[in-house]
């Protein structure tokens, strides 16, 4: 959804809740929890609801359970047993005494039940200052989250130092969690990371639109490999980022200077954040489990193990006090034989940035909003390309380089026929990143080509009628309507690997598909107009809502033949209230389920 028309949708709703327009643009609410509770003290807490009774429909399960031995019996341990928040801490400190002997695997349970009237937040587990898990909770229902943690196995030794932030109910409802880690003893799976080390902390950090952030990095001088393990999300008002303008956005990372990565982030819908009128969740894929980008920088090594330090940036944030959560993890594989890499070659196009920015008038005093009768257009185009090549050498004198060179491009349209209706807008985003090793014997290439296709349709509307002003000008006071009604926002990507040694050609290729559709939403009342972009509303008469979002993903040969079913999930919504009682005049929902498959 764009942003000017989440903000004029918004008003109402941004009052009515006594946040700043925007805040509601999006569904982690982590950053306004304190402005919410200090707004509205809680109406009471929520304890007499068994979790038991909530229908098991509403169950939601986004991935199929994680594979463990089935030999073997696990170490289990319990963090947390029917653990409220926030009658409870919201963030617990353990320490785990574990052998030194290897785990063949490492599995995180974690279920939650929603009572009560909760926002969506952040929940996360840090091991030792490394981010091993981060999750975005759902509104309402249960949901269960296994993630399979074996990739951080080094960590799981000795005294283990771990923290859990759990989900906070921002309104006046609570979050039961469970909570468990199964060790699995046996041979630990190869090719695990030799050291794993927290650049930017699990506690993360906020990077808004602002000079470059500088953080600690060391990497060892007998490095063979390194990845950079991040998540990376936008907040406030760019949590919405794509519906900006311009709407381009990449975490751009430095090493002494030399641009080393360029992390264009994937789309995703919250909740919330399509339908203002449904205040039920609409998760996108993975927020319940997120997955982070692993960035590999083994090209990059010639740069990183003469630096001690990376630096961070991120083009064209929102001026207007929108930030993004950073958190980063080093992986680095090492071996005793290795002496420090060389950098062999380097290069950074300059980005190509072409805007053809609107005139995107504002709701003016007539009954129609001030509507247009030209269409009204936005175009971006952004290009990056860079190059690093470096050799790692062993004391054997065997040789490897190692080249990367990576191409993205960016392009976004949209147009608006009025100021109301029929939105119509499509992104583009395409990159190719391809790796080669050379050694003596030995030759590799491995293509990582990712298409992101972004569609999005709206016919929405805001009607107002002026009842009375004051002399002629604002406050004006009448009753008023906005509908969200037609709309389709969708996420499209596919993601396809083609790994080439010698006379061997691997190809394997994804395709995801995350949907939306509001068939119709109505939110009315009365309000009173302080400016032509702002108001305060004074009751509420209406609220219908009808939303359904889709989520699949399939995997296919290289033949487009699919090497497995269609896995996804259905979640229909339907919500319908009139003359609903406040403070927050929530809808009633009539229809709430969520099918998997």
């Amino acid at each position: 959804m764009t942003k000017e028309l989440l903000k004029y949708c918004a008003i109402a709703v941004a009052v009515l809740f006594m946040l700043p327009v925007g805040v509601l643009a999006g569904g982690q609410h982590a950053a306004s929890a304190a402005a919410v509770a200090s707004a509205h003290p809680a109406a009471g807490t929520v304890t007499s609801i068994n979790p038991a009774t909530i229908p098991p429909n509403t169950t939601l399960t986004v991935r199929p359970p994680v594979r463990v031995p089935t030999n073997v019996e696990p170490v289990v341990y319990s963090l947390a047993n029917n653990y409220t928040t926030p009658n409870q801490p919201r963030i617990r400190h353990y320490v785990l005494n574990l052998p030194s002997s290897p785990w063949e695997s490492v599995v995180l349970n974690y279920t939650g039940t929603v009572l009560g009237t909760v926002y969506d937040t952040y929940a996360w587990l840090s091991v030792d200052n490394v981010t091993v898990f981060r999750s975005v909770n759902p509104e309402n229902g249960h949901y269960n989250v296994m993630t399979n943690l074996t990739q951080y196995e080094t960590l799981f030794h000795g005294k283990v130092y771990m923290y859990f932030s759990f989900p906070d109910a921002a309104v006046a409802g609570q979050y039961i969690t469970n909570l468990t880690l199964s060790f699995y003893a046996g041979r630990a799976p190869s090719g695990l990371p030799s050291e794993i080390i927290p650049v930017v902390p699990a506690s993360g950090v906020n990077i808004g639109n602002s000079k470059p952030r500088t953080f600690d990095m060391t990497v060892p001088s007998n490095a063979t490999a390194a990845t950079l393990q991040i998540w990376f999300v936008g907040n406030s008002y760019d949590e919405s980022w794509y519906a900006d303008e311009p709407s381009y956005r990449s975490l751009e990372i430095f090493s002494g200077g030399h641009m080393i990565y360029n992390l264009l982030p994937y789309y995703k819908v919250a909740s919330g954040e399509l339908d203002l009128f449904a205040w039920r969740p609409l998760m996108a894929p993975y927020e319940i489990n997120q997955i982070p980008y692993n960035a590999n920088v083994t090209a990059g090594l010639g740069l990183l193990e003469h630096n001690s330090n990376i630096s961070v940036q991120i083009p064209n944030v929102s001026p207007l006090g929108a930030f993004w959560s950073l958190r980063i993890n080093e992986l680095v594989w090492t071996s005793p034989s290795a002496s420090c890499a060389t950098l062999l070659s380097y290069s950074n196009s300059s980005t190509t940035h072409i805007s053809t920015n609107v005139y995107m008038p504002n709701a003016g005093t007539s009954a129609n909003g001030g509507n247009v009768s030209t269409p009204q257009y936005f175009r971006e185009n952004v290009s990056v390309n860079y190059h690093l090549s470096s050799r790692i050498s062993t004391s054997n004198g065997t040789e490897t380089v190692v080249t990367n060179t990576k191409e993205i491009s960016y392009m976004n349209q949209y147009s608006i026929n009025l100021v109301w209706e029929n939105w119509t807008a499509y992104q583009l985003t395409s990159s190719r990143t391809t790796t080669v090793y050379a050694e003596k014997g030995y030759h590799a290439t491995l293509i990582h080509d990712k298409t992101s296709y972004y569609p999005f349709t709206a016919d929405t509307g805001f009607s107002f009628t002026i009842s009375s002003t004051t002399n002629g000008g604002f406050p004006m006071y009448g009753p008023f309507a906005a509908y969200l009604n037609g709309t389709y926002i969708a996420r499209n990507v596919t993601d396809t690997y083609t790994n080439a040694s010698g006379h061997n050609v691997v190809r394997a290729r994804t395709f995801v598909s995350n949907a939306v559709t509001v068939e119709n939403g109505v939110f009315a009342g009365v309000i009173e107009l302080t400016s032509p972009v702002s108001g305060i509303i004074a009751q509420i008469t209406q609220i219908t809502s009808n939303v359904t979002k889709v989520y699949n993903s399939n995997l296919y040969r290289s033949d487009n033949v699919p090497l497995s079913p269609v896995s996804g999930y259905e979640h229909i919504i339907e919500a319908v209230s009139s003359n609903p009682s406040g403070p927050w005049y929530f809808g009633r929902v009539v229809f709430d389920e969520i099918t998997t498959y």
